[in-house]
């Protein structure tokens, strides 16, 4: 029987409100459809948006299982977990936020070491500071899903972001454009964003995503993609989530490739065997 070990996506932006959290939460949804379980983990430890969109709460949080870890006590890792429903699990992030910085890049590694086991995804809903908290994450991240607005501000400072990955030499990001924040805020078409970005976009949620009632689903602690007559109604939408999970499994079967299989060259009776397997 094969090992579960998660994939493990990061979403993140490049400035605040351009709906990073939501996406990251509806990614989750998108994945559950499946009945795969899910691990949402809010690492957006300033502006941490998890609880409060899905209305639940633990005192028993990233910090916490942090601190506790760091330590060398932890209660039951399911201490930690705050369940939202049959497939999604959530790992939230401290209510204050001078607990951030309590929060080690390590810790981080070995967190996630001890829930990949248990799950098929984990979706890390990050902020967009780069310290090393962040850059810890990232790396270790299979898949990084960039989410700005389409406006000018966030397109220069992408623009920024994808000449960084080039000079380091690592392509397993992709750029979504939330166009959904504000259907009546359309700024650059998809022409003028490619040329402003200096590279192309990978997806797009659409203008028609905007939900006039949001505040409804918040208060009631709903994710959009969950419910039935939504996906019936934005098709569109859920085509670009399902590219985006077809991504991350892409990435994950590339690193398999090339860090996960080697050569081992045997020499019996005069003959040459080459011997290749997963490990």
């Amino acid at each position: 029987m094969a090992i579960m070990r998660a994939k493990t996506i990061s979403v993140t932006s490049v400035r605040g409100g351009t709906g990073k959290t939501t996406t990251a939460l509806n990614l989750a949804a998108a994945i559950s459809l499946n009945k795969l379980k899910v691990l949402v983990i809010d690492l957006d430890l300033y502006e941490s948006a998890v609880g409060p969109l899905l209305n639940i709460t633990n005192d028993e949080n990233i910090y916490t299982l942090a601190s506790d870890m760091l330590n060398g006590y932890t209660k039951p890792l399911n201490t930690y977990i705050t369940p939202y429903n049959a497939y999604i699990d959530c790992i939230l992030a401290p209510n204050d936020p001078r607990r951030a910085a309590s929060v080690y890049s390590k810790s981080i590694t070995d967190i996630l070491e001890k829930f990949k086991s248990s799950y098929d995804y984990i979706v890390i809903d990050t902020n967009y500071f780069m310290n090393d908290l962040n850059l810890s994450i990232l790396d270790e991240s299979d898949l990084i899903l960039y989410v700005i607005d389409n406006d000018l501000v966030s397109l220069k400072a992408m623009r920024s972001m994808t000449t960084i990955y080039k000079d380091i030499e690592k392509n397993n990001y992709r750029i979504l454009i939330n166009k959904s924040l504000n259907k009546y805020k359309e700024k650059f078409d998809n022409y003028d964003i490619n040329n402003i970005i200096g590279t192309k976009i990978d997806y797009i949620l659409p203008s028609s995503f905007y939900q006039k009632n949001m505040a409804e689903y918040i208060k009631k602690g709903n994710i959009l993609l969950l419910d039935k007559g939504i996906r019936k109604s934005n098709s569109k939408v859920c085509e670009t989530f399902k590219a985006i999970i077809n991504d991350i499994d892409k990435e994950v079967h590339k690193l398999e490739k090339i860090n996960w299989c080697f050569w081992h060259k045997r020499k019996s009776n005069n003959c040459t065997f080459w011997w290749f397997w997963n490990i």
